[in-house]
């Protein structure tokens, strides 16, 4: 979970919106602090995230004052921020995993407005996202990433699942979301190893 997108880089345009959009190249370089942060900064933040029972936090990283990374085990469709993302595949139809419990849970409304977005678009290009209401999850949108299927065996992966992830903070950055819930992509009926996703 992402608890605050705002970063000090250059504006840029989109969609006749100003938006600042950062680009991560190598999600890798996300480190531990190397500041000391304040405990009473960190239950502040604590109190204004709101998690399901079951998660449990397993690393947190402070990438600046206002920018932290918290890494959670739970139930993505317990949790409560402006935005949820889901792994979704290019068609959206949300037939398993990740995206058929958040599609569920959402409601029939997920699935309409995932159906409709196809239908008037086309397929979703892998490593792109697209948003829709989140229907009954405890979000103000749902974001579907598009990740790649393994099995290619062109070392593509890791580019492509960076790419989805940019996709997806990049709309939430559009839209002024201060926290997102983000989930592995790819790594269940995908078939990419969990250590690239």
């Amino acid at each position: 979970m992402i608890d605050s997108l705002q970063e000090q880089n250059e504006p840029q345009e989109s969609a006749g919106k100003s938006a600042r959009l950062s680009h991560c190249t190598d999600l890798n370089a996300i480190s531990p602090p190397v500041q000391e942060i304040d405990s009473a900064q960190v239950n502040e933040r604590m109190s204004n995230l709101r998690w399901g029972r079951e998660a449990k936090v397993m690393a947190r990283y402070f990438l600046n004052e206002e920018l932290e990374v918290i890494v959670c085990l739970g139930d993505i469709t317990k949790q409560e921020a402006d935005a949820l993302v889901n792994a979704a595949n290019e068609d959206l139809k949300h037939s398993g995993g990740v995206a058929l419990a958040l599609s569920n849970a959402g409601g029939p409304e997920v699935h309409i407005e995932s159906s409709a977005l196809v239908e008037s678009y086309g397929k979703i290009r892998t490593g792109e996202a697209v948003v829709t209401s989140g229907g009954k999850l405890k979000c103000k949108k749902l974001i579907h990433a598009v990740g790649p299927m393994s099995g290619k065996g062109d070392g593509s992966e890791k580019v492509l699942i960076q790419k989805a992830i940019t996709s997806a903070l990049g709309l939430c950055e559009i839209m002024e979301f201060s926290s997102i819930v983000l989930p592995c992509i790819s790594s269940g009926m995908c078939g990419v190893p969990v250590e690239l996703c």
